[in-house]
């Protein structure tokens, strides 16, 4: 009976195990693919705002020209300001997320994954 035990209790073991080793594979391969989203989300913001800093530029230039109101320049302002923030925390996600797979591949732990959940 002994040695029978130890059988059932090895393949639960064994079991456990596999279950173990996809969840960590899942968890890698999600944060895997949540960095290249990140990565994606930055290029667009940085697209972004470059197209808001050109409109910005060219309404300053309307406005010293006294083409167009301030309000106008106000607004262009405040989207080039919302657009940096998206950047910014787009970059900051990034970044975050390497430094988490990098600190987990270096102490063989699985990412936190509380950056990697995030959603865009």
């Amino acid at each position: 009976g002994s040695v029978e035990e130890s059988r059932a209790q090895l393949a639960t073991a064994r079991l456990n195990e596999t279950g173990i080793q996809r969840e960590l594979n899942s968890i890698l391969a999600n944060s895997f693919e949540r960095l290249r989203q990140l990565h994606l989300e930055t290029e667009t913001a940085k697209q972004l705002m470059a197209v808001t800093q050109t409109i910005r530029d060219q309404n300053q230039r309307l406005f010293e020209a006294g083409m167009i109101s301030i309000d106008r320049l106000i607004v262009s302002q405040q989207d080039l300001d919302r657009d940096k923030k998206i950047l910014l925390t787009s970059q900051k996600d990034q970044i975050l997320l390497s430094i988490d797979l990098a600190l987990s591949a270096i102490w063989h732990l699985t990412p936190d994954g509380s950056v990697a959940g995030m959603t865009p």
